[in-house]
């Protein structure tokens, strides 16, 4: 009776452990995932940018919409980077696919 109800125990404790794990696994994902899709949006980069120059630099009142036209060019110059540069990244996957098949 008293392996039985030690058996019990650690499988309780075994399957509690097992359940954690899953459960801090799948929040770190998501936590992970909603994070690196704000890293990813443009939005969020002029948002981080301006944050820093006020933080950094600390404009006036008058030299801050100019800052932000500044910034809204780059954001528009980076997206066309990133743009083309997943479009060569394709190309590239798409060329090493072809060799592999040949």
């Amino acid at each position: 009776m008293n392996l039985r109800r030690y058996s019990l125990i650690v499988l309780c404790l075994v399957s509690l452990c097992l359940i954690s794990g899953l459960a801090g696994g799948l929040i770190g994902h998501r936590v992970a995932r909603c994070r690196l899709e704000a890293r990813n949006n443009p939005e969020n980069w002029n948002e981080h940018v301006a944050r820093e120059f006020d933080r950094i630099v600390k404009p006036t009142p008058d030299q801050a919409p100019k800052i932000q036209a500044h910034l809204d060019r780059a954001v528009q110059e980076l997206l066309v980077i990133r743009a083309a540069t997943l479009t060569r990244t394709t190309n590239v996957m798409w060329r090493r696919v072809a060799e592999v098949e040949q």
